[in-house]
């Protein structure tokens, strides 16, 4: 698939994308038509394939229609912005499992930042935004949009509550549907170690509203995915 050496500048996104669907659907050809012996191999192959196929079809889709319409400026594709962005996702798509909630997370951020409207193209803010969630299991991406959500729908956790952490780890449970305690308990930690959530009992510490237990970074990343569209 793409490297970092093939993002140049004379490279058209849309063309880049492309070359790289070409390149994913070429892999899978050659897995089905593998040996036998390598059945096995090959099905988690073109698994994988068929995933990474059908994202970068979405994107490039996507990204044709908000060229249409002008959303995104012609000179944008030669910012520095948009190339570490772009080679970002790819190597998410190349290195890591994609799978749907972190990819979607991703495309939104690449989207959002190439319109321009919430970011400027010399912030450095999307792509540490896509380090971070690239980094965070999709049980994190979940639990963070939904304390995000609750929040933002008035529906917080008074965190004058003794029971504050109970009540806060249940909420998530009743909302994002994981069923379990267990499972938010796990991701409430990976966020915690990441700087999503607030570290002593959830505290509110914004004077102007709530955080319902994100910290700002938490706020502003979930803000900024939520912008998309």
């Amino acid at each position: 698939m793409t490297n970092e050496k093939e993002i140049m500048p004379q490279k058209r996104t849309g063309e880049i994308l492309r070359e790289t669907a070409t390149s994913i659907a070429s892999g899978l050809s050659g897995a089905l038509a593998s040996d036998r012996k390598d059945l096995t191999l090959s099905a988690g192959r073109v698994f994988q394939g068929f995933v990474k196929g059908r994202g970068i079809a979405q994107l490039q889709k996507e990204w044709n229609n908000l060229k249409e319409k002008g959303e995104i400026k012609d000179d944008y594709e030669e910012t520095s912005q948009h190339r570490d962005c772009l080679l970002e996702l790819l190597n998410f798509l190349d290195d890591d499992c994609p799978d749907e909630v972190r990819f979607q997370t991703l495309k939104k951020i690449f989207l959002v930042a190439a319109t321009e409207k919430t970011s400027d193209r010399e912030s450095l803010l999307p792509y540490e935004y896509m380090k971070l969630c690239r980094s965070m299991s999709s049980g994190e991406i979940i639990t963070m949009i939904t304390a995000y959500r609750l929040c933002a729908e008035r529906k917080e956790i008074i965190s004058k509550d003794p029971n504050f952490d109970h009540n806060w780890v249940a909420s998530i449970v009743s909302n994002a549907g994981f069923e379990h305690r267990e499972l938010v308990e796990i991701y409430k930690k990976g966020l915690l170690e990441k700087s999503i959530l607030i570290q002593s009992q959830f505290p509110k510490v914004l004077a102007s509203g709530t955080s319902n237990g994100l910290t700002s970074l938490g706020i502003s990343l979930c803000s900024y995915i939520e912008s998309y569209g």
